[in-house]
């Protein structure tokens, strides 16, 4: 088993921008990526200039790293100096679309992870921050609200030698379920955005040098259940996957295998970056190429669409119950799809920058308001042009769909 922090230190210096999400802790981790780590290249912020659909200029951000939009705004990351060889260091902005205003919100002292998971309630943004990764006495992951009325960022609490890649969703309008990764342990906790209390509301049991053991690997929550996608293994090879589902009170309703997402052990046991049950429906995107969209059927779990590993959930802080918006990354068509769940129909469309086709998705966000935040890109491969990035903000009705 590869060295956790040397996996981390891959990670942050290549992946970060992209959409990560949860996995497990200790001997519960995957061989995510291998490569020397001795020679890291210089960290720069980049100017993205924000279009809308008629491609005007309409704003302009200096970001790096994450993005997460809101009802009315951007809330991105930023390096302090610029540019930096180590991350020590990150500020959290606010850009308000219609003011065209920067807001600075907050700084993380030694910054070193965000995952891809977020929620969206009461005017308030949730998110987890981990700190100090590389050192296993340090390493701190810290949950973190962002006020939009008083344009403010604290830390509500903090765990010592927290797991990174830990899962989170809402529940109702108030409770947000998340997971907490210990040695030989996996609790499932309830936090409550109203009292800012905390419930134990499940555990599981791991034993790390065993290979022994259940853990939770993502968390997912619709207008009546609570799903849990459980990661259950007896060794190194005999692994399986399955979804728990639960009432909004944890009454236990059903569980469901879904080993038959891979045949392949190691894709099975990989960190799961994106995990939505909505009405049946389940999309599933682990860390490695594994993607899967379909539905629930008795027992079984019929695909609906065939993914590739360039397809990919559009992010969102937001539980949209009536459709989920998916995209493919880094092709030249620039496909999104739109699953709506009143009839099941999965619709697709298109999207290219009105002066240069040459651009390609590289990530999809969207709020609650149906405005969609499509970040551009491009780089030869063969001659290594590279076009600046653009931030595309448009609304999904300027989009035209079909089955």
């Amino acid at each position: 088993m590869k060295s956790f922090n040397r996996i981390l230190a891959i990670l942050l210096c290549i992946l970060f921008t992209l959409p990560l999400g949860s996995c497990s802790a200790s001997n519960q981790e995957n061989e995510l990526i291998d490569g020397d780590v001795s020679m890291l290249p210089l960290i720069n912020n980049e100017i993205l200039t924000i279009y809308d659909i008629n491609n005007n200029v309409i704003g302009e951000i200096e970001h790096y790293g994450m993005i997460i939009q809101t009802e009315d705004s951007i809330v991105y990351t930023q390096l302090p100096d610029g540019s930096t060889d180590s991350i020590d260091e990150m500020a959290y902005y606010r850009y308000v679309l219609d003011t065209k205003e920067n807001i600075k919100l907050g700084t993380v002292k030694n910054w070193s992870y965000q995952n891809s998971n977020k929620v969206y309630v009461n005017d308030r943004l949730y998110f987890f921050v981990a700190t100090d990764v590389n050192d296993s006495q340090e390493r701190t992951l810290k949950f973190c609200e962002v006020d939009f009325k008083s344009n403010t960022m604290r830390e509500i609490f903090s765990d010592k030698g927290g797991f990174p890649y830990n899962a989170m969703a809402l529940v109702g309008n108030h409770k947000i379920i998340y997971t907490k990764i210990l040695e030989n342990e996996t609790r499932l906790m309830e936090y409550n955005v109203e009292t800012e209390e905390n419930t134990l509301l499940k555990s599981f049991a791991f034993d790390d040098d065993g290979l022994k053991g259940e853990t939770i690997r993502q968390v997912s929550s619709d207008e009546n259940t609570i799903s849990l996608l459980v990661l259950a293994m007896q060794s190194e090879d005999q692994v399986a996957l399955r979804i728990d589902r639960y009432d909004h009170d944890m009454n236990y309703i059903t569980s469901i295998d879904v080993t038959s997402l891979s045949s392949d052990p190691n894709e099975l046991r990989q960190g799961v970056g994106y995990f939505q049950v909505y009405h049946d429906y389940v999309y599933y995107e682990n860390f490695s190429i594994s993607r899967f969209l379909g539905r629930m059927e008795e027992d079984a779990l019929k695909q609906v669409a065939e993914t590739d590993y360039n397809f990919s959930l559009i992010s969102s802080a937001f539980n949209n119950f009536d459709k989920t918006l998916f995209y493919q990354a880094y092709t030249k068509n620039n496909d999104i799809y739109c699953l709506d769940y009143a009839d099941g129909t999965l619709k697709k469309t298109q999207f290219h920058a009105p002066d240069e086709e040459r651009y390609s998705l590289v990530n999809a966000y969207t709020d609650q308001n149906n405005h969609l935040a499509l970040v551009m890109s491009y780089r030869d491969p063969d001659t290594a042009e590279f076009l600046e990035p653009r931030l595309y903000y448009i609304k999904l009705s300027d989009l035209e769909f079909s089955a």
